[in-house]
């Protein structure tokens, strides 16, 4: 069941706990639904961002606090961007400042450090490039590509059944190419999705699922 807030985005509810709404996770669902053209999540887009920097969610601590945002959140957040955008083209350029590291220097409850900000590869760079529309920088896939196509193998015959949220996102942005050879390789696409949108009972978000599912069906026609 997919549950909004009163500010009408995304959060990870608990079915048996009707009033908790947890924001930990919005700015990627909120990528991934806008991605696949959610006009609810597309409103609601702008309001991760600041001069570059992401939230996982705009208004609930400790989530309003751009020092907790990790590379996943990034990743699917920025698939659902207008491709060539100012605001897409903030963020790439704050990575570069922050030499390729993320946002993640806090733990997600702002109690401690983390040991290192996650780093991103040179597939998550293309990631980005890519969606900003940096021209002059796509060169730079001739070394982002082929590392997404290791990604894709290793979450198709390494971690088939691992979250596939991330990849499904990079591949999307890449190209139909890129959606197809992940679709081609994996023995089933769907049974990462099934087991981390429907198997486990506090997560209970199967519409993201079949959102998900039928875009790809379309996509790769």
């Amino acid at each position: 069941m997919i549950k909004r807030d009163e500010h009408n985005i995304i959060c990870q509810h608990n079915p048996e706990l009707p009033s908790y709404l947890d924001g930990g996770d919005s700015a990627s669902r909120t990528g991934l639904l806008a991605m696949t053209d959610s006009i609810y999540d597309i409103r609601e887009i702008p309001y991760f961002e600041n001069k570059g920097l992401i939230v996982r969610h705009p208004y609930q601590y400790p989530y309003n606090n751009t020092r907790t945002t990790s590379r996943d959140q990034l990743i699917m957040y920025s698939a659902g961007l207008e491709r060539g955008s100012e605001r897409s083209k903030r963020i790439f350029w704050s990575r570069v400042k922050s030499f390729f590291f993320c946002q993640n220097i806090l733990s997600i409850d702002l109690s401690k450090k983390t040991l290192c900000p996650d780093i991103l590869s040179p597939s998550h760079i293309s990631h980005l490039i890519k969606i900003a529309k940096i021209y002059w920088l796509y060169p730079f896939f001739i070394i982002g590509w082929p590392w997404l196509i290791l990604d894709i193998m290793w979450s198709c015959f390494i971690k088939p059944k691992d979250e596939s949220n991330q990849i499904i996102a990079m591949c999307n942005v890449a190209g139909i190419w890129a959606l197809q050879l992940y679709v081609f390789l994996h023995y089933d696409y769907t049974v990462p999705l099934k087991i981390y949108w429907s198997k486990y009972p506090f997560r209970d978000q199967n519409e993201i699922e079949d959102i998900l599912i039928n875009y790809i069906k379309v996509r790769i026609k």
